[in-house]
């Protein structure tokens, strides 16, 4: 195994920080280990990365059974590079099953397309931020599980293990109509409603990844560029934003994943504890994620 494994580029999508969490991770291990790292947030406003690099690590949120089309966007920009290696990690909250197994394979598509050669592919898993909410300690031991789940995945690249999954048929043709969900994304951001709680400190604008909120005169414009990732409502600090529609899809407690973080760590469980705490289908590729080496 190499300690010394080169310059690495990593780029990232992230929405209410999952995956923001995941790309530090990666970064403070990938340098541990001698590696040079240049990040870059897929972020309305954020520059290129630019400079010479060994690898590029691609990192995204899942949505609407892709990536968000920020990450689509960005390798279509790219210019072409002959063998170049790379990988991509999804990250969701329900885990390595249906409806996402697809969720990787237009972007691996789109990058060997421009010559990149992609050799590993994987999940990971983060609380979930959309319509049903982590229950405790699951969320907390996502967080405490993620980095051996990151060294694991760094010692299987620089190993040079090959790691591409076949998705399933039913989950390939739900990826090709996420289209459908993005249209609900874009039309659910610009119902978002402002109470009279706004002070018009323009967090939300800052911090909205896809560029969708301006400020006018002191209150939040919303526009039809939303990709649904709740940032916007969960990170407001007086909690003024609330949703016209899709109502359902809003965890109502919230996601406050740096305070999570900052909790004592959640201890260990065997599976047939955690099934008790998450039992159902739903919840299989979380428990099973938790629970294996």
């Amino acid at each position: 195994m190499s300690q010394n494994i080169g310059k690495i580029r990593l780029v990232y999508y992230s929405g209410t920080g999952g995956t923001r969490i995941v790309a530090d991770r990666f970064a403070t291990q990938l340098r541990e280990r001698g590696a040079t790292v240049t990040i870059q947030r897929l972020m309305a406003g954020e520059p290129e990365a630019t400079g010479e690099y060994d690898l590029l690590l691609v990192l995204y949120a899942v949505y609407a059974f892709n990536a968000p089309e920020p990450v689509y966007e960005w390798i279509k920009n790219l210019p072409g590079q002959q063998g170049k290696p790379a990988a991509v990690i999804s990250v969701s909250g329900g885990g390595e099953m249906s409806p996402n197994t697809a969720c990787r394979s237009k972007t691996i598509r789109m990058l060997e397309k421009k010559g990149y050669a992609v050799h590993y592919e994987n999940m990971l898993v983060m609380p979930s931020n959309i319509a049903i909410a982590t229950k405790a300690p699951l969320d907390k031991m996502l967080l405490d599980v993620l980095p051996h789940k990151v060294d694991n995945i760094i010692d299987e690249i620089t190993r040079g293990i090959v790691r591409r999954k076949a998705p399933h048929l039913i989950d390939r043709a739900l990826a090709s109509m996420g289209g459908l969900e993005r249209l609900g994304g874009h039309a659910f951001g610009k119902r978002i409603r402002v109470s009279a709680e706004c002070n018009g400190c323009g967090h939300c604008a800052a911090n909205c990844p896809s560029g969708n909120i301006a400020m006018n005169d002191g209150r939040p414009v919303f526009a039809t560029k939303c990709f649904f990732c709740m940032n916007c409502m969960y990170c407001c600090p007086r909690k003024a934003l609330s949703p016209g529609i899709g109502k359902i899809a809003v965890i109502k407690t919230g996601l406050d994943l740096d305070k999570l973080a900052a909790a004592p760590a959640a201890g260990k469980m065997s599976a047939e504890q955690l099934k008790k705490i998450a039992p159902g289908i739903a919840w299989v590729a979380v428990r099973k994620y938790i629970t294996e080496e």
